[in-house]
């Protein structure tokens, strides 16, 4: 330092015990002839006891165990492996002190921090070791640099120490590191805590888990007065920080706040795009997130665009354009280090807690909307080929992707992959009685069939759309679709058993039940002449159900004995099953045995066809039969049965609850049980809806003007046309009866067609009229045409030409489209 004189001085001071001191400018090398030092023994070095550890019982047992002298461990090393803010350094200290607290822990506790994911990190084995090394008192210039020395001497200071030490290291990532420490024996314990699975020979592996909801709640409500918040908000608080300790803590300080500063906090928290920023998570991911190579980092943040709650490695080879081998060792690689999990269904992962928010950031800040679109549309071709040859576990795991992945299709007109990736989801989930996503899914499969003008796919899905409205009791939705397909098949002019059995449960669903067996009767008719048989069980047991609702029990047996026969052959056991309830009812009440008897049948139908909602109609008839025979024990095993479908599916529909009550009221027995509430898992990035959607009807349907025509369009201009000819006949004294004819022709004929395109009750003669109704226009044209050129009428030979033309186009239209579609089936 500057001297008071200009030039330069230093001073020393304090006492000096057994040593020399040397003062110079510079010292080059000293040699003092002094034996070299011994290792001074210093204190442990452990940091602060951690407080508020709760719910980590299993965890210390097994960290007790591990650190316990008396028990030979399975390995020397453990590592406690978990995402950053799971509590795996207070779990490790806490252990470290109730192991020194009885006395285990003869030796000393060397601690280090390697921080792995700081920005100080110790990147590589030797100055790992030389920073142990220097907690045994071995001074710094003496220790050597290169990494086999320091190894060799490392295993020497272990030798030396005749008691067992602890070696807590914290947030190790490499495995070189963890390897080079692994203690040479048992008589040592080395416990490390990593963001990173690591698989080193030597080293166990216990993965610290999130917090249980009760342990959650018990950390934050330390502290905070018991009347401040109800248990509702603070177990929504733990929801929504994913049951993390770190996060969990940051919440309960925060909670101490005024109020209105806690309802802003709970606000932000709320809203996923803050909730990172409010817990104190995003510098921690952050982290871990700058370690990964771009090929890892990629994919990660493609994931995020996955609509599902989890995922497997083929969903992940179409987002990011790899091959699905290359896609699972990436998985695997994430798993590794905690940014995906697995599920508890093999070949299955998911985001880690709050890791789905996280890297939806990183996509809104790294990713653009094309790549975005593209990786979606992958994803779309590539659920759409897998779905038509797919397992039903399959099916039931992507049902909530596939609802996004149809809306996403029709939004960027993939009409034909939404169709494919639709009809084996409607199926299954219609099976299940998972209705609100089978309406999602028939509403984008209507629009993709509307829109790519496949009219007859249009109609048939519409149909099915009603069916499954009125299923889930949304009965005015129902009819409007039934209207919408009715306007359908008119255009497309195809007579058909589909539409008959369209026509039939329209029919029954207004209660003319009359008009609705006619329909079904012809259809099952026409279905039998094809050979279906399996269609045909459909209208006959449609049929039976009508013959019962008109009082004809007998024609109604008749009809569904043949259905659930026609059914069990061709392997629908839903049908049969249906049949088979539908035949309980109709038997007479001296019948009762054979009645029950095809409820049992009906059910072990039911059970094996996986039709989770005839499955509980016939569960609850079933139990009220053993309950009017007071065979309680038995009836409430069936509603129990019947409980817990309804819960395992979570159905919404009351009439089973009411049916269920009703039952429970009349013949009181067992446990109680809550009412069942439509619900949905809420996944991380699970989209799925909750809420019927409204039906695809377009306002206004461009399919009326087209309709119109077919009913309105032909037959006005075959009348006017008619009507002049009429009143040139009479003025010209020309043949007028053969006019009037056909006026009269042609306004009957219209009449009947219409009459019966819009539903009417229906008989043999309206059929006829229906069906031949425009051809016997085309044949009268001709007879005008050959008439008109007979007399020399050649205005009126045009006119009629022109006439017959346009009807032979008309009527041969339809024709030919039928033709088409039975060649292809």
């Amino acid at each position: 330092m500057p001297g008071e004189t200009g030039g330069t001085s230093n001073e020393v001071g304090g006492p000096v015990e057994g040593g020399t001191v040397f003062q110079a400018g510079y010292i080059g090398s000293i040699n003092t002839g002094a034996a070299a030092s011994v290792p001074v023994r210093l204190t442990d070095a452990l940091p602060p006891r951690p407080t508020g550890l709760v719910g980590r019982a299993r965890e210390l047992s097994v960290l007790e165990r591990f650190l316990d002298p008396s028990v030979r461990p399975e390995t020397p090393a453990l590592a406690l492996a978990g995402p950053g803010g799971v509590g795996k350094t207070s779990l490790a200290l806490e252990a470290a002190y109730r192991a020194r607290d009885k006395g285990w822990l003869r030796g000393r506790i060397l601690h280090l921090d390697v921080r792995a994911h700081g920005a100080d990190t110790i990147q590589s084995v030797p100055p790992l070791l030389q920073a142990l090394l220097r907690q045994f008192g071995l001074p710094g210039p003496e220790l050597p640099s290169l990494r086999a020395s320091l190894e060799q001497e490392w295993r020497a200071a272990l030798r030396r120490e005749k008691e067992g030490l602890l070696i807590l290291v914290e947030d190790v990532m490499d495995p070189e590191q963890l390897r080079s420490l692994i203690p040479g024996d048992d008589h040592h314990r080395l416990l490390v805590t990593s963001r990173t699975r690591p698989e080193v020979p030597g080293v166990g592996v216990f993965t610290v888990d999130k917090l249980s909801p009760e342990a959650s709640l018990t950390l934050l409500r330390d502290g905070l007065p018991d009347e401040e918040f109800d248990e509702n908000t603070l177990l929504e608080v733990a929801e929504l920080c994913s049951h993390l300790p770190h996060s969990l803590r940051f919440a309960a300080t925060r909670l101490r706040e005024p109020a209105t500063v806690v309802e802003e906090f709970i606000g932000a928290l709320r809203t996923p795009d803050d909730r990172l920023t409010e817990l104190g998570l995003t510098p921690l991911y952050d982290a871990s997130y700058a370690l990964l190579d771009e090929q890892d980092g990629r994919l990660l943040r493609l994931l995020s665009v996955h609509p599902g709650a989890d995922f497997d490695a083929d969903a992940a080879a179409a987002l990011g354009g790899t091959t699905v081998s290359e896609a699972r060792r990436a998985l695997h690689r994430l798993c590794d280090k905690y940014f995906l999990e697995w599920t508890r269904t093999e070949g299955r992962f998911r985001f880690h807690d709050l890791m789905w928010q996280y890297t939806r950031s990183k996509w809104a800040a790294q990713g653009s909307r094309e790549e975005s679109r593209a990786a979606q549309e992958r994803l779309l071709l590539s659920h759409a080929a897998r779905a038509a040859d797919a397992s039903e576990g399959w099916l039931d795991q992507e049902r909530h992707a596939a609802v996004a992945l149809a809306a996403f299709g029709v939004e960027i007109g993939r009409y034909a992959a939404v169709d494919g990736l639709a009809a084996p989801f409607i199926a299954r989930l219609t099976r299940q009685a998972q209705l609100v996503d089978a309406l999602h899914l028939l509403r984008y499969a209507v629009i993709a069939a509307h829109e790519s003008r496949g009219h007859a796919r249009e109609a048939e899905l519409l149909v099915t759309m009603s069916r499954t409205y009125r299923a889930a009791g949304l009965h005015e939705d129902a009819r409007a679709c039934a209207e919408a397909a009715h306007l359908v098949r008119i255009r497309i002019g195809v007579f058909s058993p589909e539409f008959d059995d369209e026509l039939a449960e329209h029919s029954a669903a207004r209660g003319d039940n009359g008009a609705a067996a006619h329909h079904y009767a012809r259809a099952a008719r026409t279905w039998e002449r094809r050979g279906r048989r399996d269609k045909a069980a459909v209208s006959l047991s449609g049929l039976g159900r009508s013959w019962g609702a008109l009082g004809r029990p007998d024609r109604a047996a008749w009809a569904l004995e043949r259905a659930a026969a026609a059914a069990e052959e061709t392997g629908d056991l839903a049908v049969a099953a249906r049949a088979r309830l539908d035949l309980a009812q109709v038997m007479p009440s001296g019948s009762r045995d054979l009645a029950t008897e095809h409820l049992r049948r009906g059910l072990h139908l039911a059970r094996h066809s996986g039709d989770v909602a005839v499955t509980i109609e016939l569960l609850i008839r079933l139990s009220e039969v053993y309950a009017d025979e007071d065979v309680i024990e038995k009836a409430d095993e069936l509603i129990a049965s019947a409980l817990d479908l309804v819960e395992s599916h979570r159905l919404y529909r009351t009439e089973v609850e009411l049916q269920i009550a009703r039952v429970r009221r009349a013949k009181p027995s067992g446990r109680p049980r809550e009412p069942v509430a439509r619900q949905h898992e809420n996944g991380s990035a699970d989209s799925s809806p909750t809420e019927a959607p409204s039906p695809p009807v377009f306002r206004p349907n461009p399919h009326e003007r087209v309709v119109l025509a077919r009913l309105y369009a032909l037959p006005a201009l075959s009348t006017l046309w008619a009507l002049g000819w009429l009143g040139h006949g009479m003025l010209t004294e020309g043949p007028a009866e053969i006019w009037v004819l056909y006026v009269g022709w042609t306004v009957a004929g219209f009449e009947y067609a219409r009459h019966v395109w819009r539903r009417s009750r229906g008989n043999r003669l309206e059929d006829v009229m229906a069906r031949y109704g425009l051809w016997g226009h085309a044949v009268c044209c001709g007879g005008l045409l050959a008439v008109a050129a007979a007399s020399g009428l050649w205005v009126g030979a045009a006119g009629a030409a022109l006439l017959l033309g346009a009807q032979l186009v008309w009527g041969t239209q339809p024709l030919l489209r039928r033709t088409t579609r039975f060649t292809q089936r």
